[in-house]
């Protein structure tokens, strides 16, 4: 356990130190499932594009080696709202992305240096500081840990429209991000699956592929994710309560 921290009781003495992980925040993808007429990362919240705010709440809560991988075409525009933002290049470097998610973090974790990386979606702005001490805990100990959240909703399976199977939840969880491993773990893994041809959902995916365990640390429902237009709403929620 991590001096002053107590993930039990939900306890932080003081800032913990994030000394050996780099932080890779997912801001490349187009977004269209948001149906708006700017890329999701963009939309505002407390005057802020959601990328920065995500990046200003973990600078904030102690990360000091951020990355931040965006599509080629955002790079200046990048460059120049983290600067009016106050985040300085020693904290957050620009990185551009490739053609889909799981070769934007392979961009990403290839310039990491530090033993750890935290791969985080931009578009979960609400992270929670203590989820995050927890999940970066867990992975110092087992190597790769990620947050999630227990299945809530009944599951099932359709075909035509029509349920053809429920499924059990008991063991179903969500995924979430931070999702933490040992940096060489995950290239391997991505270098791996490049030379598979595999593409996974997640970075969770190709790590246990390769027979490696990964924990799930129990997070906070309200990790969502901004992905299709009704998740406006968590945005204007959040803008109405006082943030950490």
């Amino acid at each position: 356990m991590w001096p002053g921290f107590s993930r039990e009781w939900g306890v932080i003495d003081h800032v913990l130190s994030y000394a050996d992980v780099d932080f890779v925040i997912m801001a490349a993808g187009s977004g269209t499932r948001m149906q708006a007429n700017m890329k999701k990362q963009w939309i505002p919240i407390e005057n802020h594009p959601l990328f920065v705010y995500t990046l200003l709440r973990l600078l904030a809560f102690g990360a000091d080696s951020l990355i931040v991988v965006v599509h080629l075409d955002d790079a200046e525009a990048t460059a120049n709202i983290l600067q009016s933002s106050g985040i300085s290049k020693t904290n957050c470097r620009i990185v551009t992305g490739g053609n889909d998610r799981q070769e934007s973090v392979f961009h990403g974790i290839s310039v990491a240096k530090r033993k750890f990386v935290a791969v985080h979606d931009a578009a979960r702005p609400f992270v929670d500081k203590v989820d995050i001490a927890a999940v970066v805990q867990r992975a110092h100990i087992t190597g790769a840990a990620t947050l999630g959240y227990p299945a809530r909703d009944t599951l099932v399976r359709t075909q035509d429209e029509a349920i053809t199977e429920v499924v059990p939840r008991d063991s179903l969880w969500q995924v979430q991000t931070p999702q933490v491993f040992l940096r060489e773990r995950l290239l391997l893994a991505h270098e791996k699956a490049i030379d598979d041809g595999f593409h996974g959902t997640d970075d969770t995916a190709l790590v246990a592929r390769l027979g490696y365990h990964v924990d799930v640390v129990r997070g906070s429902a309200l990790n969502v994710k901004i992905t299709e237009p009704g998740d406006a709403m968590y945005l204007r929620l959040w803008e109405g309560r006082k943030c950490e």
